[in-house]
């Protein structure tokens, strides 16, 4: 029996026996879990920068479309600046013309674009 009972010594000797650098430090754990965390949080930063430089970038390629259709629009309207310009110049020499002949029939304005019509 004496065998029995140091052979279950040792198991037990054996099992709660670990070298003190191997036992988990609950501070050094603590901060091993605190960095875990931190890479963690860091990690999902990088993805969400990376989603952000992405949305950024169709940002840019859809204010480059605007930036040109605000051109053309622009361009547009000051073209409708020089049409008015022209109704006012052309509706002034209609008026003129009535008060020099008002016995005349009416006469109609000028006309300001020919259209071809074949």
């Amino acid at each position: 029996m004496s065998g029995n009972s140091s052979l279950s010594y040792r198991r037990q000797a054996s099992s709660s026996f670990v070298p003190a650098h191997l036992q988990p430090n609950s501070a050094l754990a603590a901060k091993i879990q605190e960095k875990k965390q931190e890479y963690e949080n860091l990690s999902q930063l990088r993805d969400f920068s990376g989603k952000l430089v992405t949305q950024m970038e169709q940002l840019e390629k859809k204010m480059e479309i605007l930036v040109g259709g605000t051109e053309v629009v622009a361009s547009v309207l000051e073209n409708w600046q020089n049409v008015f310009r022209t109704i006012n110049i052309s509706s002034e020499r209609l008026q003129k013309k009535t008060v020099s002949n008002k016995n005349e029939g009416l006469d109609l304005p000028e006309t300001l674009v020919r259209i071809p019509t074949s």
